[in-house]
């Protein structure tokens, strides 16, 4: 089963990969929409290393003897070619002789154009196909899982922009795709696909709240509160909440990391070395902090729950081990229920306001102190702003 799993998959790249070829008037042998040596020395290896040796030799032959066929009708065109046609009977050939099923099956290219807006991500099952048409886009999905350009012929990582009438294939079904970074987009598909709409922040009052009292700014481009924090941006909240951005922002030391952003006022070496030399973070190696990183909500919860005063210890020694922080912070009284189960399904720098709005009333570790009563004892939060923040703030927060 497994090898019919990954044969029926070889199918539908080779097809795909034929059928992008197929596509306007490149395609021929000296000129493919997508190079022939990546199929030869990518595609069909990975491929063919996925099914037994008779299988194998089996599809290589048919592989050969389709691409031949198809490049010589180019070679040979004497008017407009059915690129439906040709593809077809690739795909039915090859599905024949493999022993996948009937002669009779069939590949149509049925592109559809759709309509998105800012932060929609569109995913789809294996060989799908897209092609952005408008507006600007990047490849979504999970590091190291990537997308075919089929275009150019080579992989495509999360974070790459889409280049615009460029056709790319989805080759996992998961969260693999592509998310709007435009106001609007237009987007052809071919194949199954799926869209899940753009996230909508919920706690634009209290990120005001949190402005209000210094602790949240926002960037050049706003709050953004429907993109994922970065592990700096949660550093930077962690050294705000405890009370030391002074102390921070005066520090003169060196740190570890060279992957740390240099700004302008060389403000993310300052928090990256103060945080270091307090041991508030190891980095994730011995040189990299690994700044822009999306934080996770067990790090974010981490860096709440040692603000309030809690230790975390990889061998169990501290308060909570770092990797189950949200189930701590439930029982530390730090989130309700609904709220953990809420930022273990989305982590966005909205649910990082929330999180530490709420975090300003929990008592410290062993203290009837909330974290706010320790920041304005420091100085760093004034009583009468927060408490004027926070009477605007309306909402109920859930009892459980």
């Amino acid at each position: 089963m497994k090898r019919t799993v990954a044969l029926f998959t070889a199918v539908l790249l080779i097809v795909s990969a034929f059928s992008a070829g197929a596509a306007g008037t490149a395609g021929t042998q000296s000129d493919p929409a997508i190079t022939l040596s990546y199929i030869d020395s990518v595609f069909v290896p990975q491929v063919l290393s996925s099914v037994d040796t008779k299988t194998a030799d089996k599809l290589g032959t048919l592989y050969t003897a389709a691409l031949s066929k198809l490049t010589g009708t180019y070679e040979n065109r004497a008017g407009t070619i059915d690129r439906n046609a040709v593809v077809s009977s690739v795909y039915a050939s090859v599905i024949k002789k493999v022993g996948l099923g009937s002669a009779s099956g069939s590949y149509t290219q049925r592109f559809q154009e759709i309509s998105l807006k800012k932060g929609d991500v569109l995913t789809g099952d294996v060989g799908t196909g897209i092609i952005l048409r408008a507006g600007s886009a990047q490849i979504a999905g999970a590091a190291g899982r990537p997308v075919i350009n089929i275009t150019l012929g080579k992989d495509v990582f999360p974070g790459s922009a889409v280049q615009a009438n460029t056709r790319y294939m989805l080759c996992a079904k998961d969260d693999t795709g592509i998310v709007v970074q435009s106001a609007t987009a237009s987007v052809e598909v071919d194949g199954k696909y799926a869209v899940k709409a753009a996230y909508t922040a919920q706690y634009t009052d209290l990120a005001d709240a949190l402005k209000a009292m210094n602790l949240f700014r926002g960037s050049n481009s706003g709050y953004e509160l429907t993109r994922g924090a970065t592990r700096l941006e949660a550093l930077i909240m962690l050294i705000r909440l405890i009370g030391e951005e002074e102390q921070a922002l005066a520090h003169s030391a060196e740190h570890p990391f060279t992957d740390v952003p240099k700004w302008a006022d060389e403000q993310a070496d300052k928090y990256a070395a103060y945080a270091y030399d307090m041991g508030y973070t190891k980095g994730t190696s011995a040189d990299k902090f690994s700044p822009n990183t999306t934080a996770s909500p067990q790090q974010y919860v981490t860096f709440l729950m040692r603000a309030l005063g809690y230790t975390d210890r990889d061998d169990g020694s501290g308060d909570f081990v770092w990797s189950k922080a949200v189930d701590a912070a439930k029982q530390m009284g730090l989130l309700k229920v609904s709220e953990a189960a809420a930022i273990n399904k989305n982590f966005l720098r909205d649910q990082v306001v929330y999180t530490s709005y709420y975090a300003l009333s929990t008592n410290l570790k062993g203290s009837s102190r909330t974290l706010l009563d320790q920041l304005v004892s420091a100085g760093a939060v004034s009583r009468s702003a927060a408490d004027a923040a926070m009477a605007k703030v309306t909402r109920t927060r859930p009892a459980s």
